[in-house]
C-alpha cells in the first residue's frame, strides 16, 4: 500500500526545490559534506549550526543520496520507508486494540485510512507519498511499534526487561532526533503508567530512564560539548524567527485538535455502548489518545510561561493524536461491527467523516471565515491568560521589498539555472553572498558556500545561547544591504563573509560589479578583488 502510493513520488520528486522553511535546507548540505569534507569549506554558519543535528541522520541521508542520486530523490525514498514502517505498525496496533476474528481486518483498516484520509495524510503531512522525510518524521514512525512493545492489547504489564529494551531503543533513536523520541517515550511511559501498577514500581520507572539516557548517550555526550555564546538569545527575536514553534497560542492548537478529539469522543462512546462498560483494549486506546490530546492541548499555554518550556515543543503532540486517534476510531469499528452493533459502527464511522471534513477543509469552503468550536472556549483561555496572537518584529530588522521564495513555482527554473552555473563554473572552496531571507536551499542545489541565511536562525538562536545574537546580526546587516547598500556596504559585506561571488534578486540595490550569469531576476556578480 504504502509502496503503491509512493513510489510515483519519489519518481517526480527527482530535481524538485527543497522549500526555503523545512529543515532539510540545512540537513542536505550537512549530508552532502559528510560524504565530502571539502564541500562549504569556510561556511561559517553551516559549521557553527551542524553540529546541532544529528550524525546519524547526515550519514543515513548521505547513504540516500548517493544510491539515488540526487537529495531530494533521496528524501523521497527516505519517505517511503517512513511511510512502511508506520503503516504496518499501525496495522499491528490497531489489530491488537480490537482483538478476536475483527483484529487483522481492522487492522489494514487502520493502516489504510492513516495512509488516505485528509486528516492525517495531508494536514499532517504523513501521506505515504509526502516526498520528504525529517529526521523527526523518521523516529516517529516508530510510535505505533513503542506503543505495541510496552503497552500491547493493555491486559497485563511489560516486563521489566522489556521495558528497559523498549526505552533502551527509543533512547538509540533519540540520536536522529532526540526531541521526537523524547516525545514517544513520554507519550507511552504515560500510558504505562496509567494502565499498569507494576510499572508505577520505582524499579520499572528507573529501567526506564536508565535505559532512554543509556540509547541517547552518545548524542548527549555530544550536544553537551556545542560551543555556545554566554547568556541567552533575544526573546523577540527568538520569537520573530520561529513564528508557531515559538509557541503556538491555544486557538491555533484547538483548531489542529478538533478534528481528532471529536473522532475520539465518538469512538469512545461507541465502543463503551458495545462493550459494556469497557474493556482493556478501550483502556489501552483511550489512556494513548487521550494522553496525547492533553499534552498537546498543554502545548499551546506551556511556551507562553517561560522561556526554557518553548524549547519543549509539545504542541506537536496534535499530529501523534491524530494518528492515534484514527487508528482507534477504525478499530472500534471494525469490533463493533464484529458483534453487530450496527448504530454503534455507523457513530464511529460518522467521526472518521467529522475528522476528515473538519474545519480545516470547511474554513476552506467558507472563504476563511469558518472557525472551529473547540476555538471558541480556548479564545477565551487566551483573554484570562493575557495571550497575544501578533508575532514580533525586531525594531532593527528592515522589510524587504522583492525575496520572493526560490521554490515557488514561477521562480524555480530561474533559481536553478543560478544554482546550475555555481555547481559548473565556480570553485567548490567558493562563497556565495545570496538573498538572505529565502535562499538556504543554494547550498543544496549549487554544492557552494553561502554567507548568511535565515534558516540557520532556528538552530543558531536556540542552542547556541548568546551566540545566536552573532547570526542575527550577521543576518541583519546582509538584509539591510540588499535593502539599499552602498559599495561601500557591499564590499564591507563581501569581505566579512569571504564571498567572491554575489546573487541578487529583483529587490535588490546591487552594486557596480561585473556580471556573470542571469537568469531571470537573477543576477550573478564577481566580487572585484582589492
Amino acid at each position: 500500500m504504502a509502496c503503491a502510493a509512493g513510489l510515483p513520488a519519489c519518481a517526480a520528486s527527482r530535481g524538485a526545490v527543497l522549500p526555503w522553511l523545512s529543515d532539510e535546507a540545512l540537513l542536505v548540505p550537512i549530508a552532502m559534506r559528510h560524504a565530502d569534507p571539502s564541500l562549504f569549506a569556510g561556511d561559517r554558519w553551516l559549521d557553527a549550526t551542524a553540529p546541532i543535528f544529528s550524525t546519524w541522520y547526515s550519514a543515513l541521508l548521505s547513504a540516500a543520496t548517493r544510491l539515488a542520486g540526487e537529495p531530494t530523490a533521496a528524501l523521497a525514498a527516505l519517505s517511503l520507508l517512513r511511510s512502511v514502517v508506520h503503516l504496518a505498525g499501525i496495522w499491528r496496533l490497531a489489530a491488537a486494540w480490537t482483538g478476536g476474528r475483527a483484529a487483522e481486518p481492522a487492522g489494514f483498516a487502520a493502516a489504510l485510512a492513516s495512509a488516505v484520509l485528509p486528516e492525517v495524510a495531508v494536514r499532517t503531512d504523513w501521506g505515504p507519498g509526502a516526498g520528504t522525510a525529517l529526521p523527526r518524521d523518521v523516529v516517529l514512525a516508530a510510535l505505533p511499534w513503542a506503543a505495541l512493545l510496552l503497552l500491547g492489547d493493555g491486559t497485563r504489564a511489560p516486563a521489566l526487561r522489556r521495558t528497559g529494551v523498549v526505552f533502551a531503543a527509543l533512547g538509540v533513536a533519540a540520536n536522529v532526533h532526540p526531541l521526537t523520541a523524547a516525545h514517544v517515550a513520554l507519550l507511552v511511559g504515560s500510558g504505562a503508567l496509567v494502565l499498569h501498577a507494576e510499572f508505577r514500581r520505582p524499579a520499572s520507572m528507573a529501567v526506564a530512564a536508565a535505559g532512554f539516557a543509556a540509547g541517547a548517550a552518545p548524542y548527549l555526550v555530544r550536544f553537551a560539548g556545542l560551543e555556545r555564546g554566554e547568556g541567552v538569545a533575544d526573546r523577540v527575536v527568538w520569537t520573530w524567527h520561529l513564528q508557531t514553534m515559538a509557541g503556538e497560542i491555544p486557538t491555533e492548537v484547538a483548531a489542529k485538535m478538533e478534528a481528532p478529539l471529536l473522532a475520539a469522543v465518538a469512538a469512545a462512546l461507541g465502543w463503551r455502548a458495545a462493550s459494556r462498560g469497557g474493556a482493556p483494549a478501550s483502556r489501552t486506546a483511550s489512556s494513548l489518545v487521550w494522553f496525547a490530546v492533553v499534552i498537546a492541548a498543554v502545548g499551546g499555554i506551556l511556551p507562553h510561561a517561560a522561556e526554557w518550556t518553548s524549547q519543549l515543543l509539545l504542541g506537536r503532540f496534535h499530529r501523534i493524536a491524530s494518528i492515534l486517534a484514527l487508528a482507534w476510531v477504525v478499530a472500534a469499528a471494525a469490533r463493533l461491527a464484529a458483534q453487530d452493533r450496527r448504530a454503534a459502527a455507523a457513530l464511529c464511522a460518522s467521526s472518521l467523516l467529522v475528522a476528515s471534513a473538519s474545519p480545516f477543509v470547511t474554513s476552506r469552503i467558507a472563504g476563511g471565515k469558518a472557525r472551529p468550536l473547540a476555538t471558541i472556549p480556548a479564545r477565551m483561555l487566551e483573554r484570562r491568560l493575557g495571550i497575544s496572537s501578533g508575532r514580533p518584529w525586531p525594531a532593527d530588522l528592515p522589510h524587504r521589498d522583492g525575496a520572493a521564495d526560490p521554490s515557488a513555482p514561477g521562480e524555480r527554473p530561474a533559481f536553478l539555472a543560478v544554482c546550475a552555473f555555481a555547481a559548473k563554473e565556480t570553485s567548490p572552496g567558493d562563497s556565495f553572498l545570496v538573498p538572505p531571507e529565502t535562499w538556504a536551499p543554494f547550498r543544496a542545489h549549487a554544492a557552494r558556500g553561502a554567507a548568511v541565511t535565515r534558516k540557520e536562525g532556528g538552530a543558531a538562536l536556540s542552542y547556541l545561547g548568546a551566540r545566536g545574537m552573532d547570526w542575527y546580526r550577521d543576518y541583519r546587516d546582509a538584509v539591510a544591504c540588499y535593502k539599499d547598500g552602498d559599495a561601500a556596504a557591499w564590499r564591507a559585506l563581501a569581505a566579512k563573509h569571504r564571498a567572491t561571488w554575489a546573487v541578487t534578486d529583483r529587490g535588490t540595490a546591487a552594486p557596480p560589479w561585473p556580471v556573470a550569469f542571469e537568469s531571470g531576476p537573477y543576477r550573478v556578480l564577481r566580487v572585484p578583488e582589492e
